[in-house]
């Protein structure tokens, strides 16, 4: 495999920047400041300015403080491990990949998702510090070492979502999602939040190492209430990512929300509660290998939710419910990996996420130029003609439909098979023949939208209808990036793996 490289800064030029800063907490947290300064302004331009001029500013305004954002996680990244606040939250390699996973998701978000509101008359300036705040949540999470900033970094995000899926106040479809979404959301916080109390109530301490020095000397099941928090951190976390049976909000919720909106929900944040949850069973030594019960649980939750996800797609019409099924049959996938939670299989996390992040908002971005009548046309029926009439559009939608079904030579089917593997090596047989069998079923529902894109014929105007898209330069660009990238990393994915497996190191 490739080696990587990281550009590291020497540790002269890293204490210059912090005799600057005057704080090394500043300086640990300075993607969550960036980002956290980029919405405060970006709200105050939206207090006063006008709609359409204002919307202008701000997505120039949060696109800078983003791209800002996003490299100085590369920078920090790049530096040894350091804490801040009293080691309540710390930057390592670990949190510096999924920080730049989640800004550059953001970024990519913000670039289609402006074009996507003005071609459709909404000029919604809150949609640019929502995006910025729920960046934030997501940072705090990965960085956090104590349950009270995971669970304040979930709020951030949460809180930022729920408003988004309702953002666009003049489609009621929107306004249902995001009820829905908020009381769901309402409900796994409560689990979440319980299951923190119960853990302190056992141990004494919220802290990741605090609570792991306890359970070094004493058996986890010797104290009830530990298991206890642990399950229902399991179901809080389990809502926020789609798991199986805690599903029921997701295809009605990306349904009814905006596509892009619909598209960051279904990437960075399920990234950012899934590696929170990994992150916490480590810290505190409860990786699910040393619990035979913990194991079970989690590997028969990984096959519930990839088999409930895929069945349920296979009779979907409407394209954004295809993807919501789709994006719990992931998660699925990416279980197999917490199951197992080694050094090779949290690598494969790693990969996984960030495969995931860039083919799904590449497809979403494709769909945001076909989108009409307030995404009413995204079903199957609504995207016949397209392959005959716009050929370059139709082939980014064969590189991304290949890569969500694991078709080789593409990054997803990279992905899939560094998980398989990693289960087979560490004898998960039945988990990895189970997934490899639901990636055949899934393989499925995508190859449908292939055939309605390409062999049916169009309804008529259809022809007429692609011929007049008019393609974005910065939806084009994105596109084209993330297409550029599936193709890349599914020929040669070593360099991420092997910056994968540097980053579980310090855990």
């Amino acid at each position: 495999m490739q080696q990587v490289m990281i550009p590291a800064i020497s540790d002269s030029s890293a204490q210059q920047i912090i005799k600057i800063l005057g704080d090394t907490n500043i300086f640990y947290t300075l993607p969550q400041i960036i980002i956290s300064i980029g919405a405060l302004v970006t709200m105050m331009i939206a207090a006063i300015s006008r709609e359409e001029r204002g919307q202008v500013i701000n997505y120039i305004t949060s696109v800078f403080f983003l791209f800002a954002g996003l490299v100085s996680s590369v920078w920090l990244a790049s530096l040894p491990k350091g804490d801040a606040f009293s080691g309540m939250v710390s930057s390592d390699l670990f949190s510096g990949i999924l920080n730049i996973i989640y800004s550059g998701s953001a970024l990519l978000i913000i670039l289609v998702a402006h074009s996507y509101f003005r071609n459709r008359g909404r000029y919604i300036q809150e949609l640019f510090p929502l995006i910025q705040f729920a960046v934030v949540g997501m940072m705090f999470m990965t960085m956090a070492n104590n349950l009270i900033i995971v669970f304040l970094g979930l709020e951030i995000l949460s809180v930022s979502l729920y408003v988004l899926a309702g953002i666009d106040n003049m489609d009621t479809r929107s306004n249902e999602a995001a009820v829905k979404y908020f009381l769901m959301g309402a409900f796994s916080s409560a689990f979440l939040l319980y299951g923190i109390a119960l853990v302190y109530g056992g141990t004494g301490s919220t802290g990741l190492r605090e609570i792991a020095a306890y359970i070094n000397n004493k058996s986890i099941w010797q104290n009830i209430y530990i298991p206890a928090g642990i399950i229902l951190m399991l179901i809080g976390f389990g809502f926020k990512v789609s798991m199986v049976p805690f599903h029921m909000w997701t295809p009605d919720v990306y349904q009814g929300a905006p596509l892009m909106i619909t598209a960051f929900m279904s990437t960075a944040p399920k990234a950012a509660a899934l590696s929170a949850f990994a992150k916490i069973l480590i810290s505190m030594n409860l990786e699910p290998g040393s619990s035979i019960m913990l194991t079970n649980l989690i590997g028969v939750l990984a096959v519930v939710t990839m088999t409930v996800g895929n069945l349920m797609a296979l009779n979907q019409n409407d394209i954004k419910r295809i993807m919501a099924f789709s994006s719990i049959a992931h998660v699925g996938y990416l279980l197999i990996a917490v199951c197992i939670m080694n050094r090779e299989a949290l690598a494969a996390l790693i990969f996984y996420f960030c495969v995931y992040t860039i083919m799904n908002i590449g497809f979403f971005s494709l769909l945001s130029l076909l989108a009409r009548d307030e995404d009413r046309n995204l079903t199957l029926e609504g995207i016949q003609g397209l392959g005959k009439s716009r050929p370059l559009l139709g082939l980014f939608l064969l590189i991304f439909l290949f890569s969500l079904s694991g078709i080789p030579p593409t990054a997803g089917f990279a992905a899939k098979f560094f998980i398989f593997n990693t289960a087979i090596e560490n004898k998960f047989y039945l988990l990895a023949i189970l997934g490899i069998l639901n990636s055949a079923i899934s393989a499925y529902y995508y190859l449908r939208i292939i055939l309605y894109a390409f062999i049916r014929e169009p309804e008529s105007g259809s022809i007429d209808q692609w011929s007049q898209i008019k393609l974005n330069a910065a939806c084009f660009v994105v596109i084209f990036v993330t297409a550029a990238a599936v193709l890349e990393i599914g020929i040669v994915p070593g360099y991420i793996i092997d910056l994968g497996k540097k980053a579980i190191q310090f855990l």
